[in-house]
């Protein structure tokens, strides 16, 4: 059994398990610090914000759906950092960077 938390993001509330929420809150966090820049900090926030909500929206069809650690790591690794790095919010169960190296040398692009 897992705990579920209320959550209101872009406008609209979701029902979001509770490490997808801690997920969430922690990419949200450091994306804030990253795109820090100054006045505008609020405005791009509030667009990820309604981003988010638009692929939570696509993803669950009904009100009574929760959000899963699955789907906020999806929409983590869809939308990315504003700087373009991934700062450690690869989803979780994809390769990790010595795995993806050792690939890259098996089978080069």
């Amino acid at each position: 059994m897992k705990k579920v938390v209320n959550a209101g993001i872009g406008g609209r509330n979701f029902t979001i398990e509770e490490d997808a929420y801690n997920r969430l809150d922690s990419y949200l966090k450091a994306f804030r610090s990253k795109a820090d820049s100054g006045n505008s900090t609020t405005e791009v926030m509030d667009e990820v914000e309604a981003r988010i909500c638009e692929l939570f929206s696509s993803k669950v069809y009904s009100p009574n759906e929760v959000i899963t650690l699955t789907i906020v790591n999806d929409i983590i690794s869809q939308l990315g950092m504003p700087d373009g790095s991934e700062s450690g919010f690869e989803a979780e169960g994809s390769a990790t960077t010595a795995e993806k190296q050792t690939t890259a040398k098996k089978f080069p692009l």
